[in-house]
């Protein structure tokens, strides 16, 4: 697997404003939903439209009254958000509105099952409550294709730190969503798609005892870890883990498939090889007094995935076929080594938290093998 460097940023500002370039463009509904037909935006249709975890975690989709209130929203010309694009690459991304843009998309949608009666509206109601689009009368109808909406367009030259700025931004404003979260919405296609592949792995679930769930993507940031890692040298990490992870999923693009299916073989032998010398306690920290802790640990399957990996066969086996001993001298170290105690315990994201943990580790499993 080919690591490459990550960009020197000497500075708090990753990009120079000057290469910022943004427009504002209007566009009717009909236009909208022209460019989507012709994939010019994205690239679904009208039968395979996003897939929920695309859009947001699942408790953050609007209902069937919040989508009938936007979209009456149209019909009776209350402004509308700003939709944001990612103009640079084509067909277009959709950095902000991909529900409301869903919702017009499935509201517009000749087929009924695909469809949604509108329901609950609060000023329409006797005319439009209960009718699907092909329900209305023609007035609404052109109303609603001809509804003006306001987007900003991020032009080429854009500095990919400022689409991500920028999403990230607007997702953490009304709901409350995770990194990982806004990383698999911001990293659509091959970057979401492969995470969540990985982390359906049975070698993870095994290896993490299946207490880390999928529901918040706490799963994805695991694989998101061992990915950044992989890719980039820990001794490059600099201190910002959202940033250093968003990197990995943004590499990923650049990836063929011989590469990621290097990182998906790469990512069980990591997993198989913790799981076989610790067993389902693996990634709980050992505390002071020999207990476990009640949940896995990230920091620990980050410095344990990699550590392990890194070791040849010969090198393995020979842990493995002491491994009793192993587990003796592991929690050993654990509890009397305090940088490593700490690295684990304590402001786990910082430099010097990565740093010590991987090289604490590292000169461990050495000595062992000696």
């Amino acid at each position: 697997m080919i690591r490459r460097a990550l960009d020197k940023r000497n500075s708090n500002l990753h990009y120079n404003p000057d290469d910022v370039n943004i427009r504002l463009q209007h566009f009717r509904v009909a236009e909208l939903v022209d460019m989507i037909n012709k994939q010019h935006i994205e690239s679904y249709s009208w039968i395979d439209i996003w897939s929920e975890d695309d859009i947001q975690r699942n408790s953050g989709l609007w209902n069937n009254v919040q989508k009938s209130l936007f979209i009456e929203s149209l019909m009776i010309k209350l402004p509308i958000p700003l939709f944001y694009f990612d103009g640079a690459q084509k067909p277009w991304r959709v950095i902000d509105g991909l529900q409301r843009l869903h919702t017009i998309i499935s509201f517009l949608n000749p087929d009924s099952k695909k469809s949604f009666k509108l329901k609950l509206l609060e000023y329409m109601s006797d005319e439009c409550d209960n009718k699907y689009f092909e329900d209305l009368p023609g007035y609404l109808k052109a109303r609603i294709m001809e509804a003006e909406l306001e987007a900003y367009v991020l032009n080429p030259g854009t500095p990919p730190e400022v689409k991500y700025n920028i999403f990230k931004r607007i997702n953490t404003g009304g709901l409350s969503l995770k990194g990982q979260e806004i990383r698999n919405a911001f990293c659509r296609g091959i970057p979401a798609d492969f995470t969540k592949k990985i982390a359906s792995q049975e070698a993870f679930k095994r290896v993490t005892n299946s207490k880390v769930l999928s529901r918040r993507m706490d799963d994805r940031e695991y694989v998101t870890r061992f990915i950044a890692f992989q890719l980039f040298d820990y001794n490059e990490y600099n201190g910002k883990m959202d940033e250093f992870l968003t990197d990995a999923l943004l590499e990923l693009y650049e990836r063929d498939k011989n590469e990621l299916h290097e990182l998906e073989d790469a990512f069980n032998i990591s997993c198989s090889r913790i799981f076989e010398l610790l067993g389902e306690k693996a990634l709980y920290r050992v505390n002071r007094d020999g207990s476990y802790g009640r949940t896995p640990n990230k920091a620990l399957f980050d410095t344990l995935s990699w550590n392990l990996l890194n070791l040849s066969h010969h090198e393995f086996d020979k842990i493995r076929l002491k491994s009793n001993l192993y587990k003796d001298e592991y929690v050993k170290f654990m509890i009397s080594n305090e940088i490593m105690y700490k690295s684990i315990a304590d402001s786990t994201a910082s430099k010097k938290a990565v740093v010590n943990r991987f090289e604490q580790m590292n000169i461990f499993l050495k000595n062992f093998i000696q």
